[in-house]
């Protein structure tokens, strides 16, 4: 198993690589392939009881969600109020260019580990105590980084993908 490195917490973090051929598609990082990834993520018992937050928005949209996604424009994470009611917004994106979504324990705030939330940049865990973390890149992928082995061969399993590893040592 190819693992993405170890986080500040000590724990390996395993990722993720979805590409616009792992839709069958001829681009990555649309509205409803990053829905799909959220809303099953969303099902998995391991995350039932998460608080959702995103960030980092910048993205092609209809002007008739604008307003109920502008708030995730923003470099530091914003809570999801309803991740039920959050996803259709998303389908309707036309492409992201930048966006990050995380989930982590109910109660606790999200612990971010870097300057600026943004999915630009290299493969890290951008808040320490995220469960789940995607990431949807200029683009050109959709990346999901966790701690569960199993939640990513579940994931490789249902979207196909490529494990990930960009450890320099």
């Amino acid at each position: 198993m190819v693992v993405l490195g170890t986080i500040m917490s000590g724990g390996t973090v395993f990722a993720l690589q979805l590409n616009h051929s792992d839709f069958n598609d001829t681009a990555a990082c649309l509205g409803p392939q990053v829905a799909s990834v959220l809303d099953a993520l969303a099902a998995l018992p391991e995350l039932l009881d998460t608080a959702w937050y995103a960030g980092a928005f910048d993205m092609i949209w209809p002007e008739e969600i604008r307003g109920a996604l502008r708030k995730y424009e923003a470099s530091e994470p914003v809570l999801i109020d309803d991740i039920g009611t959050f996803v259709p917004l998303v389908r309707k994106v036309g492409q992201f260019l930048d966006g990050v979504f995380f989930s982590v324990p109910v109660g606790q705030p999200p612990l971010v580990a870097v300057k600026l939330l943004t999915a630009d940049g290299p493969i890290e865990k951008l808040v320490t105590n995220a469960i789940v973390q995607v990431c949807a890149f200029d683009t050109s992928w959709i990346e999901i980084g966790t701690e569960d082995e199993s939640m990513i061969r579940s994931l490789q399993l249902r979207f196909g993908g490529k494990i990930v590893d960009t450890d320099d040592g």
